[in-house]
């Protein structure tokens, strides 16, 4: 049996309803990833950075507001993954010409902010971390250059 409908705007209604709910439409993301390196640093990169394959720090609060000449407003709050990833839902109302404000805290780190703007398609956020405790990175950091072992006298 062929079902018909008798209203097709109504059947072009359900199927475009029934592609929403399966997952047809997602909000864009803003994502990132936290690495240890010489100084604390929030920037721009593109998806293809060697810096985003380093070694992330787990667990690192990051807090997102809208940067304006007239204040600032909370956009997200959240946590680094075990991999020193994140990333944060984009509003329908920022675009990518927003600034806005990331800070950075983690246990042994020193913490860190910037002012950047939305990441357009093929980029993410690097952010950087320096340790605390004056201890200098693992060779082939961030800055790209290679460090001689540091000794404890």
């Amino acid at each position: 049996m062929n079902y018909t409908p008798r209203h097709p705007a109504l059947a072009l209604i359900t199927v475009a309803f029934t592609a929403l709910l399966a997952g047809g439409c997602s909000s864009p993301q803003l994502r990132g990833r936290v690495v240890e390196g010489p100084i604390g640093v929030v920037t721009v990169v593109e998806s293809k950075d060697e810096r985003l394959k380093d070694p992330g720090i787990a667990n690192v609060a990051i807090e997102l507001r809208a940067s304006s000449s007239t204040g600032s407003k909370s956009l997200a709050e959240g946590r680094s993954g075990a991999d020193g990833s994140f990333s944060f839902p984009i509003s329908a109302g920022q675009s990518l010409s927003d600034q806005l404000r990331l800070s950075a805290k983690a246990d042994g780190y020193i913490p860190t902010q910037g002012v950047t703007f939305i990441p357009g398609e093929g980029r993410e956020l690097l952010v950087v971390l320096k340790r605390s405790d004056g201890q200098t990175p693992p060779a082939g950091t961030p800055d790209g250059q290679k460090r001689a072992p540091t000794s404890d006298r």
